[in-house]
């Protein structure tokens, strides 16, 4: 019987005791516990926590009875998958208890669950699990739209675009909430209705608070963040003791530079905060919410089948299934990483990484620079691939100093990443479910394999990313055995040798565990550091990429515009000409010296290496062959010309020199001394030209006038991104590398040929001068040109490096000197063309425009907080427009992400370099700007009279291959010029006929799209064509009279070859371009929607045949 209650503050009752529970209610009556846990809802909390305590001690019993003596290892790793799996349950379990009656045993169920986390990792460093990687990615399956009226859905774009696009403040987000529920229900309630019950739904569904409906979304991202060194860059991870909820971090750096050397020492904090961090967004978290989208496992799978189905290596690039590695790779076990594959998926990554001013560009260089490392998935088509939606960032580097290349510092950067990469390669993933498996009753039942295929940055980033020495050093190849500045200029790449992965491998390794003072040599013989990519157990070579973006247009085409034709600014009387680095007399073909990494056989110790060094100065020898190559070549001054030769030649080491003779048969008989073989250089050297050789003189001003003329004077489409027509002077500011290639596929070649060919009416008077100079750019032009077709077959892909050997012969006999590493790094590219396919899959246009979204994020502008801005700001931006972009979203929200990408620069029209030109559904949605039913017009009489009826539609515009078509009054008059074969369909390299669209229509409801063309007319007068001189090298041009036709001729869209650029050079003569690159004929479906309010939007494949459909047969450019 149970006693009269007594009040729970009693000293006389235990506080454990059964009377300490009895709590007399307001009336006076017992009630049996806390009155606040007597709720239902309270009650089954306090159920589920009470079990995941008792599960949680049995996984710790069951843990418990495991022995390192005498328990096989695999029991051992079975028992600890299993346990890690319970506890993983329960802490799901725990997590969705959020009553606030009970949150003390909560913390109790927590704490048990740590402390069996503790004792597992405990076991886990001495068994590492092998198994795959699990990911808990069941919140990212959650739509916060669904069951949602359409006002509250809009509601949530509104706020959301303003919080993650334009970084308004949580307090402003709040705000917009609250007016738009105050909005709507105003807007309800007009007229003095009451609110129904759909109303009141729609507005209950809105939240008041931003931060609500970004937990809703899953917007945020969380990321680690690690401790950065001041001093050295070391990435310190945070630890939690305690249960800590703040980071802690070491007061001072610890790391070692070097085995033996003395710890860092610099100071880590300050008033307990980093004084820089750097915040890791873990890639199994990225990569869970990636499966979780629709339609991105049947483009990895698709990827893959493809792949697989290929009875061969495609010789023809296309795609990127065509590349040769991604046939060749293989897993851990030996095994073809694709074709092999079985059940599991199949992932590969492109790694990006640069540094930039955060503040936007300059006028000249940057002020500070901010770094960014990103990666995007090759298995995605280029349109999607290259969306900011599908790109993973993993981290933002504080600046406003890049790191230390030296002493590769960059590394430290990367470990957090690589770490992740290890296991997705080595393990596999496996997440709770992918979009595919998501109503399966077996979790964690997909494996993934992830590899990183390709990095592709610019040199300034990837040589100290990938562990090597600038670009500007004696080794400037990292990919064959050409070395020392010596030979820049070599072209006799039939001769090049691959140099050896491992070798590279292991002197990697050896330099991170050199001393200090050892770690020159090493790099001196090897050209490497250290990197945390050689811990990939398939990192190679030929995966550090030679991007195509930088290489040429950014350096090769920049510069010989402006350094080697002279066309910055040449009229500035202050301005200084630029000359080359290194002056020759002449040049001759001596034999390269000797691979360093060859002068040892066998990488055993570092100790040997240094021993071998010192005994022998191999490296010293072997960089005295190249110097005593410059020598040789350098002109000599006159009057002590050998007096002084005889002095440096004297300099020289013994072995270097006799291998010089040796080569240029100059070895002296007999018994013979160091001075014998110096007098006998001297000697042939005398033999040679003496003073410097001389560039070709060229009237810069004249040409740069000529160029300014074309860019101002061509007609062409509107997606050309033309660059500014003071192009050249200082008021034209930055040129960005579409401008550098637009400019040397239009306007530079028409300028040269315009004024250096003799039969041109505007030729210079020294026209027949120039010839070699104008060969020599033009090489350089269709080199441009041939590498970026999309088709790139194997005669194109030699073609590509005969140019490329064209344009640096004639830069020795025009322009000694100006040679650069990129000249030999380009010829490179021919190998990627075969590995990765074309340069359009691997090149950094995409990554770049990335960097312009970031720099336009509204941030702080200070140090260490606005990096966390921009990561976040990204991310909650590729989030929330992934939601967006579901197939399966309602009309109105894909009509608001037209919108929305339309406004925030995510749905530009293509321009030149542009790779969405290669999709046809996205292409055709990017380039209507206005519902296709508003492009109908009236039949023309003209057009009538041709065809003997009415035609069932008439149009004034419908999608190009880049950009559209357009008859003359509408939009650019660029848009209507093309060129077509008039007799047939239209092949790549055959002969043209340029041509003015006059109308485009369709004869009936279901026949294909033709157009009514004028052609133009050929030239009055007999001329030769000075401008189609390259047209089987890739650049056609040619020449026409300024005058169209008078009769309408019809044709079909597959004649159509493309768009055209159309320059009149005189009153009576024109110059038309072909702007197409190698094409396909394709058809296309396009669907129309009716929406509310007179809204039209284009949806994917479904119902493609229905009697609305708008056939269009296209050239797509390949």
């Amino acid at each position: 019987m149970i006693a009269t209650p007594t009040p729970r503050a009693s000293p006389s009752i235990e506080e454990d005791s059964l009377e300490s529970l009895l709590v007399p209610g307001a009336q006076g009556r017992l009630q049996f516990g806390d009155p606040k846990k007597r709720n239902k809802h309270t009650t089954r909390a306090l159920f589920t926590v009470v079990n995941v305590s008792d599960a949680a001690y049995r996984l710790q019993s069951k843990i418990q009875t495991i022995s390192p003596l005498h328990t096989p290892i695999e029991e051992i790793q079975d028992t600890l998958r299993a346990v890690e799996d319970g506890s993983e349950a329960l802490r799901y379990q725990i997590d969705s208890v959020t009553r606030p009656a009970i949150a003390e045993e909560v913390k109790e169920a927590r704490a048990i669950l740590e402390s069996l986390d503790r004792v597992v990792c405990a076991w886990r460093l001495e068994y590492p699990d092998s198994s795959p990687v699990k990911i808990d990615n069941r919140k990212y399956f959650l739509d916060p739209g669904e069951g949602k009226s359409t006002p509250t859905i809009l509601a949530y774009c509104i706020a959301l675009v303003t919080r993650v696009f334009n970084s308004t403040a949580q307090g402003g987000g709040s705000l917009i909430l609250k007016l738009l529920k105050l909005f709507g229900f105003t807007f309800a309630t007009l007229g003095g209705r009451d609110l129904n019950s759909e109303q009141e739904a729609a507005l209950a569904g809105i939240p008041e608070s931003i931060e609500t409906l970004e937990k809703k979304f899953n917007l945020d991202i969380k990321c680690i963040p690690y401790a950065i060194c001041p001093s050295c860059s070391f990435t310190h991870p945070p630890t939690y003791p305690n249960n800590a909820s703040r980071p802690v971090y070491p007061p001072v750096c610890l790391e070692r530079r070097a085995p033996l050397e003395e710890p860092c020492g610099a100071s880590l904090l300050a008033h307990g905060k980093p004084l820089k961090k750097y915040e890791y967004y873990p890639f199994f978290d990225w990569f869970g919410r990636f499966l979780a989208q629709p339609g991105i496992e049947e483009y990895g799978n698709k990827f893959c089948d493809t792949i697989s189905s290929h009875q061969s290596i495609p010789v023809d690039k296309i795609d990127q299934t065509d590349g040769r590695f991604v046939h060749e790779f293989r897993d851990k076990d030996g095994q073809l990483f694709v074709a092999d594959r079985g059940n599991e998926g199949r992932w590969f990554f492109v790694l990006n990484s640069d540094f930039f001013n955060v503040e936007g560009n300059r006028i000249r260089g940057k002020k500070s620079s901010t770094g960014m490392i990103a990666m995007s998935c090759l298995n995605l088509p280029l349109e999607i691939r290259n969306d900011n939606a599908f790109l993973y960032i993993p981290g933002i580097i504080q600046g406003p100093h890049e790191p230390d290349a030296k002493d590769a510092e960059h590394r430290h950067f990367l470990k957090p990443l690589v770490d992740d990469l290890l296991k997705g390669y080595t393990r596999g993933v496996r997440p709770f479910s992918t979009f595919l498996t998501r109503k399966s009753d077996t979790p964690y039942s997909h494996v993934s394999h992830v590899a990183v295929a390709l990095a592709s940055m610019d040199f300034k980033a990837i040589r100290p990313f990938c562990g090597l020495l600038d670009v500007t050093s004696h080794h400037f190849c990292f990919l064959c055995d050409c070395w020392h500045v010596a030979h820049l200029g070599r072209t006799d790449y039939e001769n090049w040798k691959p140099l050896d992965d491992e070798r590279l491998r292991k002197s990697a390794e050896m330099w991170r565990n050199a001393m200090l003072k050892d770690r020159k040599a090493i790099e001196r013989l090897y050209g490497t550091r250290f990197s945390e990519l050689w811990r990939l157990p398939y990192w190679r070579l030929h995966q550090i990429g030679i991007d195509p973006m930088h290489t040429i247009f950014l350096i090769l085409l920049q510069r010989t515009f402006r350094d080697i034709l002279g066309l910055d600014n040449p009229e500035d009387p202050k301005k200084k000409s630029n000359k080359p680095k290194f002056k020759f007399a002449f040049y001759y073909d001596f034999t390269p010296p000797p691979s360093l990494s060859s002068l040892v056989d066998e990488i055993e110790t570092p100790q040997q290496i240094l021993e071998d060094l010192g005994k022998s100065m191999n490296y010293s020898s072997a960089s005295h062959v190249g110097g005593i190559h410059r020598v040789l070549q350098q002109p000599l001054a006159q009057g002590e010309q050998e007096i002084e030769l005889r002095k440096t030649l004297g300099s020289f080491p013994g072995i270097s020199l006799a291998y010089v003779c040796t080569d240029i048969e100059q070895l002296p008989g007999g018994k013979f001394s160091k001075s014998d073989m110096v007098q006998r250089l001297i000697k042939w050297r005398m033999t040679k030209p003496l003073e410097q050789l001389k560039s070709t003189s060229i009237d810069s001003p004249a040409l740069l006038r000529r160029v300014q003329q074309a860019v101002s004077e061509v007609v062409t489409p509107a997606w050309v991104t033309n660059p500014p027509p003071n192009v050249g002077l200082y008021e034209a500011g930055v040129l960005k590398a579409d401008n550098w290639r637009t400019l040397f596929a239009i306007h530079v070649p028409l300028a040269t040929l315009s004024l250096w060919k003799e039969a041109s009416p505007l030729a210079a008077a020294n026209a027949c001068d120039m010839a070699s100079v104008m060969d020599t750019v033009m090489h350089l032009v269709c080199a441009s040109l041939v590498m970026t077709k999309r088709k790139l077959s194997m005669s194109r892909r030699e073609q590509f490096r005969h140019l490329l050997r064209l344009h640096i012969m004639g830069l020795k006999q025009n322009f000694p000197g100006w040679i650069f590493p990129s000249h030999h790094l380009a010829f490179h590219i021919f190998e990627f063309m075969d590995l990765f396919s074309g340069v359009r899959h691997w090149w950094l246009f995409p990554f770049e425009k990335m960097i312009g979204k970031l720099q336009r994020i509204p941030t702080n502008h200070k140090p260490g907080e606005f990096e966390h801005t921009l990561q976040h700001s990204f991310c909650g931006g590729a989030f929330f427009r992934q939601w967006m972009m579901r197939p399966n979203a309602p009309p109105i929200l894909q009509y608001c992400q037209k919108l929305i990408d339309k406004a925030y620069n995510y749905d530009h029209r293509p321009v030149l370099h542009d790779d969405a030109a290669e999709t046809t559904l996205e292409l055709i949605e990017s380039n209507f700007a206005h519902p296709i039913s508003k492009k109908t017009i009236a039949s023309a009489p003209e057009l009538t009279k041709l065809l003997g009826l009415d035609p069932f539609e008439s149009f004034t515009r419908i999608p190009a291959t880049k950009g559209d078509y357009t008859i003359p009054i509408e939009g650019a008059l660029g848009n209507s010029y093309i060129c077509f074969q008039p007799e047939r369909n239209y092949q790549p390299g055959q002969e043209w006929v340029a041509a003015q669209i006059q109308h485009i229509f369709r004869r009936h409801k279901n026949s294909p799209i033709q157009f009514a063309i004028h052609r133009s007319q050929s030239p009055r007068v007999t001329v030769t064509d000075p401008f189609c001189d390259f047209w089987a090298n890739g650049f056609e041009a040619k020449l026409f009279s300024s005058k169209f036709s008078h009769t309408l001729e019809i044709i079909d869209m597959k004649q159509v070859a493309a768009h055209s650029a159309r320059w009149t050079i005189t009153d009576d003569l024109v110059i038309a371009v072909n702007l197409c690159s190698v094409s396909q004929s394709l058809c296309i479906f396009v669907k129309i929607i009716n929406m509310p309010a007179g809204l039209t939007s284009f949806v994917d494949q479904s119902s493609l045949l229905s009697n609305n459909n708008l056939e269009i047969d296209l050239n797509i450019e390949r």
